[in-house]
């Protein structure tokens, strides 16, 4: 089973968002030897994870989870935008808590108390063995969390949790299924820039006429990582707008070319263009405005682009 196929699966069956880690997880640290004494087939397994929220200032949603190898996180919501706070545990923490840090910006030292019964999840239809399972709860402690220049913060001593456990399964590996209905698009632009250390994505999706909605035909994203001490960062803003906001030039006759002007949080409008001499152009002045930092430009030199029209798609890295 792929990570895209795990990642369509769960999706589909809306099930709760630290399990999609605790599955990628599994097949991470699934032993080579798994494969060669069952070819097709490895061992998930066994994890668990205690996740919870709270209300942080200026609407945003900060959501705590801490897996049982060390993996915690601190994931930060409001409108279009998503920051995740990714560490590794210091130590493996205890069954019935967390405790954890996220460099200065937060600090975690709450315990469980379960209520009520569990809750059976349906069991991955590529494995064998019981599914997952969802204990609901109740954290109480110290849960305190500031993001850089203060875009929101909180400070609590209880917060509905869950504990999830997903058992140890035997599990087959399979190819990414297709979709009966696969979306169809009349252009698509990315637009990476990478430096081995931080890395922006760019994404613009123009959707086929009647495949969505008018005021949603477009779909943005963007994204940036880097590395902060301990702390890996990863931002997200993702959002939909009508085709004015791409519109594609001379498309019947000269497809590549395009010209984007998102919406906010974006600002700016970029240029793509090839020259007959196979020369891109990427131009302008678009920008995003992450939570907690300065925006950051999305055009550039040193992007490598990848643009997809009329079936046909063009790629070009950027100049060493």
């Amino acid at each position: 089973m792929s990570r895209g196929e795990i990642r369509g699966y769960v999706r589909r069956r809306r099930l709760p968002g630290l399990i999609i880690g605790l599955l990628l997880a599994a097949v991470a640290l699934c032993p080579a030897g798994a494969s060669a004494r069952s070819p097709g087939h490895y061992i998930a397994p066994s994890h668990r994870a205690i996740r919870f929220q709270v209300q942080g200032s200026h609407s945003y949603v900060i959501e705590v989870a801490e897996g049982s190898r060390r993996h915690f996180s601190v994931t930060v919501r409001g409108g279009h935008a998503t920051v995740e706070y990714q560490v590794k545990a210091p130590q493996p923490q205890p069954r019935s808590g967390v405790r954890g840090k996220v460099g200065h910006l937060g600090s975690f030292n709450v315990d469980f108390t379960p209520r009520g019964q569990p809750r059976q999840l349906p069991r991955y239809p590529w494995c064998t063995g019981p599914g997952p399972t969802i204990q609901p709860g109740t954290v109480r402690g110290t849960i305190r969390f500031r993001g850089e220049s203060d875009y929101t913060s909180a400070l609590a001593h209880r917060a509905s949790a869950e504990l999830e456990a997903f058992p140890s399964q035997r599990c087959h590996y399979g190819e990414t299924g297709q979709s009966e209905h696969p979306p169809r698009y009349t252009a698509t632009l990315s637009a990476d820039h990478e430096t081995g250390g931080p890395g922006t994505h760019f994404e613009a999706l123009r959707f086929a006429p009647n495949s969505r909605p008018a005021a949603s035909r477009v779909y943005y994203s963007a994204s940036a990582y880097e590395q902060l001490g301990p702390v890996r960062v990863i931002r997200q803003i993702h959002i939909s707008s009508p085709t004015s906001t791409f519109l594609l030039p001379h498309f019947a006759t000269a497809p590549e070319n395009a010209v984007i002007h998102p919406p906010t949080p974006f600002t700016g409008t970029a240029t793509f263009g090839r020259t007959p001499q196979s020369t891109f152009t990427w131009a302008g002045d678009l920008a995003v405005a992450f939570p907690g930092i300065d925006p950051l430009p999305l055009v550039g030199p040193d992007f490598r682009l990848e643009y997809c029209a009329l079936r046909t798609c063009i790629n070009q890295e950027p100049p060493s």
